[in-house]
């Protein structure tokens, strides 16, 4: 190979081509649907528990999915790991009902960045339930993320139980994470989104029903829209991962915590203080250090 040929493979390696383009560009749709989702929660916790938004959202998705019950027939819901699959259900509903109340209760900016430490959670829990290996490289990674976490929650303070339902949440999506990484070589995807909106659905609805509110019109311009981007934002994900490198839409993730902070200082007059930044600047590196290993590692 030639000196020039050489330097036409370096630039052609660091320049993104057009798959990864479209996939940051699908990614960053995503991201924006997310922090309009987040608004509408937002505007919605004021009058409506958590239970009720998470059963409307649930139901949204459902309308969706109901064609496909009808064309496909109680088939798409057949599992041979019914407790997995409830675990899995189980364990998506508790994380989106403590990721509503961090939502409604936290600047948007801090609740996004808890959401950030998910990525260490399922690296232990890998290491407890698959046997996955963790390097020192990513044992550093996590305590980074957590030292993070603890900058920013200050427990020294009182450890505001706001933060604790934030890192709830983040757990919880954890054991979900994990389970699907299980489930996804049995099962479609199609199978796993429609058990876990009815599950979600059936287990919103009792608390609903105890403690029902009556949407007006205007509360249900911002349920139906906070259906509608839930429909949309997890297809764009999966779209985006499906098409470009996670290491090279990295940076394209991390724009939740700038997007977040945006909308939480225009919208809701939230300013962080530089406290916060020093926190979420350790876990957004610890989430880089975590990926640039895996970009690295070559298979064996």
């Amino acid at each position: 190979m030639t000196n020039l040929e050489f330097v036409r493979c370096q630039l052609s390696a660091k320049i993104p081509d057009d798959r990864d383009i479209r996939a940051s560009l699908l990614l960053l749709c995503a991201i924006l649907l997310g922090g309009g989702m987040a608004v509408c929660i937002r505007f919605l916790g004021d009058d409506f528990s958590p239970f009720q938004i998470v059963f409307f959202r649930s139901c949204v998705i459902l309308s969706v999915l109901l064609p496909l019950l009808v064309r496909t027939g109680l088939s798409i819901l057949k599992t041979d790991r019914p407790l997995m699959i409830l675990a899995r259900a189980l364990s998506g509903f508790t994380g989106q009902i403590f990721g509503v109340l961090a939502i409604i209760n936290l600047p948007l900016a801090e609740a996004q960045t808890y959401g950030f430490t998910r990525a260490f959670m399922v690296a232990l829990l890998s290491l407890i339930f698959l046997q996955e290996a963790i390097t020192k490289l990513r044992w550093f990674a996590i305590a980074m993320g957590f030292a993070g976490i603890v900058i920013i929650a200050q427990p020294q303070s009182g450890l505001s139980a706001f933060a604790v339902y934030a890192l709830a949440s983040a757990f919880c999506f954890s054991i979900s994470t994990i389970l699907v990484k299980v489930l996804v070589a049995t099962h479609s995807r199609q199978t796993l989104m429609t058990h876990a909106a009815l599950f979600q659905c059936l287990l919103a609805s009792i608390p609903t029903f105890f403690d029902f509110q009556m949407p007006q019109s205007g509360d249900l311009i911002w349920f139906v829209l906070m259906g509608v981007i839930a429909l949309c934002v997890q297809p764009l994900n999966l779209a985006a991962y499906r098409m470009g490198e996670v290491s090279r839409l990295a940076p394209v993730d991390f724009t939740r915590l700038i997007i977040a902070t945006l909308i939480g200082f225009f919208v809701f007059q939230e300013v962080p203080d530089y406290m916060f930044w020093v926190g979420a600047v350790l876990i957004v590196g610890a989430n880089l250090l975590v990926l640039n290993q895996k970009s690295t590692q070559k298979p064996q």
